[in-house]
């Protein structure tokens, strides 16, 4: 299994989750290929104009999301 990488700090910003160019395979493998200590979503991270002609929403995204849950709930 490939090591991940340790950022203390992450920003994300204008990903546009449901625009069909976003990205999402791509931040999905830099998520599952890191640990965060403080993960900051600072803009445009889903994009509710785009959803709203055209539901484009990437089932991994669901699933990626689903199972971080537990680890933000969990977070104190």
């Amino acid at each position: 299994m490939k090591q991940k990488i340790h950022y203390r700090t992450v920003w994300l910003s204008d990903i546009h989750l449901g625009c069909k160019d976003c990205k999402a395979e791509y931040l999905l493998d830099f998520l599952n290929n890191s640990t965060i200590d403080t993960l900051f979503l600072v803009g445009d991270i889903v994009d509710l104009w785009a959803l709203s002609k055209k539901f484009l929403w990437p089932a991994s995204i669901t699933q990626h999301f689903t199972s971080q849950t537990s680890l933000i709930a969990g977070y104190r």
